[in-house]
């Protein structure tokens, strides 16, 4: 990354399958670090961060969007709560 660019900080809500494949892209985008992850599952949450690194683990989605300074944040829920978790990350600025 050029020393001029400061990356973008980003989390990953939903630590399944579509999570895994959303982190596996930041990965690739060097203007982007991965930073967090929440899950309410634990083994997902544990999994997650062994495969991408050790990043700040969170139950709840609220916490983390509380707790971290984000820039984005990929939603990897079921449809039904994405409404809910973009709604909640929109104040702060964060994208979703």
């Amino acid at each position: 990354m050029n020393s001029s660019t400061t990356a973008r900080n980003v989390a990953v809500i939903g630590c399944g399958g579509r999570g895994r494949a959303h982190a596996e892209g930041w990965q690739h985008d060097e203007r982007s670090q991965l930073v967090a992850c929440a899950d309410p599952v634990e083994a997902s949450r544990d999994e997650f961060c062994e495969r991408f690194g050790d990043l700040r683990r969170y139950t709840d989605y609220g916490e983390m969007l509380k707790a971290e300074s984000l820039d984005i944040v990929s939603v990897c829920t079921w449809t039904g709560m994405h409404r809910e978790m973009i709604e909640a990350a929109a104040p702060s600025g964060v994208q979703a």
